[in-house]
């Protein structure tokens, strides 16, 4: 994480605020399952409003 850019930190930090912690919370990541996370990224992109685009999900999924 060292080698990143500030912009790209910033970036994360973002989607870390508006699209992860709203969907898990303090949710701890072992109880996260693949099932959670797939609904929650296909929810991302197909809910009302949103203007995310596919890459931007993939990002938000990556991180």
């Amino acid at each position: 994480m060292a080698d990143l850019r500030p912009s790209t930190r910033a970036r994360d930090a973002q989607y870390l605020r508006t699209h992860v912690r709203p969907a898990f919370g303090d949710t701890p990541l072992g109880k996260l399952d693949r099932t959670s996370i797939r609904k929650w990224a296909a929810d991302l992109g197909s809910q009302s409003g949103s203007n995310l685009a596919p890459a931007t999900i993939r990002k938000v999924v990556q991180l």
